[in-house]
């Protein structure tokens, strides 16, 4: 009985199929469960994943609440734009999203870093209950006051505020984009060795 593993033919569990990942990347993949739409297929072609952390940061990518990251991410990616600095705990949670704030896990470990949970609880309350779900706004007075307070040099405070000023409870999770990214890599592999995985 054949193998149909989608790791079959001896790969290594974290190698990519560099021919699977030319597909995202040339927009060849036909649209299923996980790629719904034209937009989806353009935001492939422009991120170029080569490696799968890329092909998770696609997907997200592929969320109203990250989608207007996609140029930054894309200059930074293609070397258009650098990477710049905050603070080294900071670069390391966002080394794999090139300093950009795509997953809520991101947004909650620099959030953690703070330790400004009380003060997002108390904003989350009152523009929950002035506006509704969807945004959180964070006082930037109130927020560089206490990361200074904190040792954090003011323009690093200003750097971090800038990530997680408006923070939308709705940021696509990176569990969410891991498992969708499979599901999208599954599909494509069925389709490169025409539907008999």
């Amino acid at each position: 009985m054949e193998n149909d593993s989608l790791f079959s033919e001896g790969r290594n569990l974290c190698e990519v199929d560099q021919a699977v990942m030319a597909m995202f990347q040339q927009g060849r993949i036909e649209l299923g469960p996980v790629f719904t739409n034209e937009r989806h297929r353009e935001v492939l072609m422009q991120v170029q994943p080569s490696t799968f952390k890329q092909l998770i940061a696609a997907v997200a990518l592929c969320f109203h609440s990250a989608h207007r990251h996609l140029r930054q991410y894309c200059d930074r990616r293609h070397g258009r734009e650098p990477v710049g600095s905050i603070r080294p705990e900071i670069d390391y949670i966002l080394a794999d999203t090139y300093g950009l704030a795509l997953y809520e896990e991101q947004l909650i470990e620099i959030l953690a870093f703070f330790d400004v949970d009380e003060i997002v609880a108390r904003i989350l309350l009152m523009d929950m209950r002035e506006h509704g779900p969807p945004l959180i706004r964070f006082p930037d007075r109130g927020f560089i006051r206490h990361a200074t307070s904190l040792g954090l040099p003011k323009d690093e405070a200003a750097a971090v505020f800038r990530l997680v000023r408006v923070w939308n409870p709705m940021t696509t999770s990176k569990a969410v984009a891991m498992r969708l990214a499979v599901q999208g890599y599954a599909q494509a592999c069925r389709q490169e060795r025409g539907g008999l995985l």
